[in-house]
């Protein structure tokens, strides 16, 4: 598929489809048109991790993710290079979700991804596009996550599957000649950063799952192993319990905490206060450490209420959302210069985030605090120009 078309596609697709944050886990099922007496196959995408390094994230309470999928199934013969065989079906998906996992200071951040794409009745002989794309809105700029390898990206992975080869390559196996990925394997793609926008880098990472089975003769094109709707694609066997769920919400829950911890200036120490996603969930996934996890964040949440009553003053005030903006700005400049080795001191480079906040809500002149905003900014400026950078 073309830019131009990809474009489109996800203009029709927001168009068609509320995009909306799912409940819990869900299966996106899609079903060609069944051709008579053609054997058919039924793939799997299970998108797993998403993660987005930006150098110079937003350090709000959430990262606003807007995703898109989409996937298009055409004719294909292998005797015949070159040839374009017609359409046989398409579908698309987008849909917004708030991850509530900044961080402050720039690591790279990971996210469970709960949808999982299952497309029936795929002809033997086809070839299969799938498409993801994730863009970062809060900045209110379109911030790409860019998983291609190609300095020339647009920011989204494409996945070709030849069904009766069973055989399937990533942007990274078209572009070497190669069929690089394994069906039933987790399989990772890191993009290389080209992407830029308002001064901000950002690379993409996509962990997933690639499933393809040919569906028995007989059934109709519908695998009787397929789950429905909302059950696990891979279940785990009988008597084993799977406990991925539970420890991802409790790792989500830790780096909750943990920010608001952070911007309260609570002074907790790493590791159990930790922005580190991946690592409290690889804690809880070892041994029998689930059975303790929720005990654990119970114990944080304690400790942030104490933290709560004490820094009262600095929390931020309901209705306040523009100094809130201001601060979490405010803090990204600090750490900023700080990374660059800048050299900056003084209160308008701390970073405390309810020092910035207090400084706004306090002030009732609100062009001062726009023009201590344009003031550091420009010194910022300032610094990355001596640093070439």
């Amino acid at each position: 598929m073309s830019r131009k078309h990809i474009i489109k596609a996800f203009a029709l697709a927001l168009a068609t489809t509320a995009l909306s944050t799912p409940a819990s886990a869900e299966d996106i099922i899609w079903t060609c048109p069944r051709i008579a007496d053609t054997e058919t196959a039924t793939l799997t995408f299970d998108p797993k991790i998403f993660g987005i390094d930006s150098r110079e994230d937003d350090g709000g309470s959430a990262y606003e993710m807007q995703f898109y999928v989409l996937a298009e199934v055409r004719e294909y013969d292998a005797g015949k290079p070159g040839w374009t065989g017609p359409k046989l079906c398409d579908f698309s998906k987008g849909w917004i979700r708030d991850l509530p996992i900044p961080n402050i200071l720039y690591e790279f951040n990971s996210y469970p991804m709960p949808e999982r794409f299952v497309i029936r009745n795929v002809p033997r002989h086809s070839i299969v596009k799938l498409i993801f794309l994730a863009e970062e809105q809060d900045d209110f700029a379109r911030d790409f996550g860019d998983f291609s390898p190609d300095p020339l990206g647009f920011g989204d992975i494409e996945l070709t599957v030849l069904t009766d080869a069973l055989k399937a390559q990533s942007m990274t196996g078209r572009r070497a000649g190669q069929f690089d990925i394994t069906f039933g394997q987790d399989k990772r793609l890191v993009g290389d950063g080209k992407i830029g926008i308002n001064a901000d880098t950002f690379r993409g990472m996509l962990e997933f799952n690639l499933g393809l089975a040919i569906d028995p003769p007989g059934v109709g094109g519908i695998s009787p192993n397929l789950p429905s709707p909302g059950q696990l694609l891979n279940p785990p066997p009988p008597g084993i319990v799977n406990n991925e769920p539970a420890c991802r919400d409790y790792a989500l829950k830790a780096v909750e905490m943990n920010t608001e911890a952070l911007k309260l200036g609570c002074g907790f120490a790493a590791p159990v206060w930790s922005n580190n996603h991946q690592m409290h969930f690889d804690w809880c996934m070892q041994g029998a450490n689930v059975a303790a996890a929720s005990g654990e964040n119970i114990k944080r949440a304690a400790a942030l209420d104490a933290c709560r009553v004490t820094h009262a003053s600095s929390q931020p005030a309901p209705g306040l959302d523009l100094c809130g903006v201001y601060a979490n700005e405010a803090v990204k400049a600090a750490v900023t210069a700080d990374v660059l080795g800048c050299g900056f001191v003084g209160p308008r480079w701390v970073q405390d985030f309810g020092a910035h906040f207090n400084f706004c809500a306090g002030n009732p002149l609100p062009p001062l605090v726009l023009a201590e905003q344009l003031a550091r900014d420009a010194e910022l400026q300032s610094c990355r120009a001596a640093l070439g950078k």
